[in-house]
């Protein structure tokens, strides 16, 4: 399976069917030499509660929790800079080694030996954060996925694009973000799996042939197949050809 390296990993939770994945209640483990190891907060994480784990492009393991982001350093977690007491969703690294970090206030821009740049949820006309972030390293800038539906693509401090239902994306929610390798943008959504490219949108749904609407996630393999996690189970596509009507 191909995993974009800038993407965070969401830890597995439980959750009702087609309820998207956000809140989340469990630690971190790792396996290594056969011996399992909880990290906890007497281990340096800001909350036991984690989100996402992302490793950087230096290797450096991020862990994003309820309580701030930590960084993974000589066995132990240590917390962040300007993140402590926020609530974090996502993260996501730009060309410049810079960490995007979704939080309950905001959108954060953290880059080495510089202040963070904060842009409150506000400025981008939107009263829910949005748990989802994707670094687009074709064109730069971020693409943000909203919990209360909507898809922005964010540059230079400015909204570039914005695609909601009405322009065709999926209904409701919007679930993990991934960037296929001809640039477009794929958004696992509450109404189904939408396809950005070139400023336009398709979305499958189960009147296209997928068994539910809702998809949580998305993955390409070496055989270019697409498996989809849905509320009624695990899909594999493949031999898809995508059209704009």
């Amino acid at each position: 399976m191909r995993r974009d390296p800038q993407t965070a990993v969401p830890i597995p939770e439980h959750r009702s069917p087609g309820e998207p994945p956000l809140m989340n209640r469990n630690p971190i483990r790792s396996h290594h030499r056969g011996r399992v190891t909880v990290f906890r907060k007497r281990h340096g994480l800001p909350d036991d509660s984690v989100q996402s784990l992302f490793e950087d492009s230096r290797g450096q393991v991020w862990a994003a929790t309820n309580g701030g982001m930590a960084s993974f350093e000589q066995g132990r977690f240590v917390p962040a800079r300007d993140t402590a007491g926020r609530f974090v969703f996502s993260i996501a690294e730009d060309n410049a080694s810079g960490l995007w970090i979704s939080n309950n206030e905001g959108l954060f821009h953290v880059l080495p030996e510089r202040a963070v740049d904060r842009i409150p949820w506000a400025r981008l006309r939107r009263q829910m954060p949005a748990p989802n972030l994707l670094y687009d390293r074709f064109r730069g800038g971020l693409w943000l996925g909203f919990r209360d539906g909507g898809l922005l693509y964010f540059r230079d401090g400015e909204v570039r694009a914005s695609f909601t239902e009405d322009s065709g994306l999926g209904r409701g929610w919007v679930g993990a973000l991934r960037l296929a390798p001809d640039g477009a943008v794929w958004a696992s959504t509450e109404g189904g799996l939408s396809r950005v490219k070139d400023g336009r949108v398709v979305t499958l749904t189960s009147k296209s042939g997928l068994p539910c609407d809702p998809v949580h996630w998305t993955l390409e393999d070496d055989d270019h197949s697409v498996w989809l996690s849905t509320a009624c189970g695990l899909v594999r596509m493949a031999g898809l050809i995508w059209t704009h009507g």
